[in-house]
């Protein structure tokens, strides 16, 4: 049996521009002859100085990504984002854990389904399935995605790529809404950065 997969664009945007850093996020459906659809979203961080692109990465010594891939099972989600998070101790994880449930909770008690199909039709698969399966130590996480950070000019935007255990919820994840990313304000995340010049830019934004 031959399948033929396209991928379609279905968005690319600049979320964010300054002298030193660009962000962008990039979204795309695999389709294929059946029904279903794959995702691929990408978040990349370029540093213009630095001639480097950055995404969500594992901590020193860890050869796998945050929530990622089967050959993994250690369980273990803690990560850094280019020169500007560290989120490689306990106590870390756990505080920007609770941090970004905290938002996500937050975004979706204030959503106005009438105002967005997305919206309406992921509000209350959102609230049911909280986006902790992300986080939490549990056999979901074998079957997420990994987590996408980028910049945006509002704060770090953390975006779930997908919404388990509901396959056709797949485009709450791969269309924007107020739901997903969670935009988290850089102040609240400077215990968890790093020194340098990301840190600079970021919490002298107003």
């Amino acid at each position: 049996m031959v399948y033929d997969y396209a991928a379609t664009q279905t968005a690319i945007d600049l979320t964010y521009a300054s002298p030193r850093l660009l962000s962008v996020i990039d979204t795309e459906m695999e389709r294929s002859e059946g029904t279903a659809f794959g995702r691929v979203i990408r978040g990349m961080t370029f540093d213009l100085e630095e001639r480097k692109v950055f995404r969500i990465e594992p901590c020193p010594g860890r050869n796998a990504a945050h929530g990622s891939s089967a050959k993994d099972r250690s369980h273990d989600f803690k990560f850094r984002f280019g020169e500007l998070l560290d989120v490689c101790d306990e106590d870390s994880y756990q505080m920007l854990r609770k941090l970004v449930l905290d938002h996500a909770e937050r975004a979706a008690r204030k959503a106005d389904p009438k105002r967005n199909a997305d919206v309406e039709a992921c509000l209350h698969h959102y609230i049911a399935y909280r986006p902790d399966i992300y986080f939490a130590e549990s056999e979901d996480i074998k079957q997420s995605e990994d987590l996408v950070l980028y910049l945006t000019f509002a704060g770090l935007a953390v975006h779930f790529t997908d919404f388990v255990p509901n396959a056709d919820m797949g485009r709450c994840a791969l269309f924007r809404t107020v739901l997903n990313p969670v935009i988290v304000p850089y102040r609240e995340l400077e215990a968890f950065m790093r020194p340098g010049a990301w840190r600079d830019e970021l919490l002298a934004l107003r």
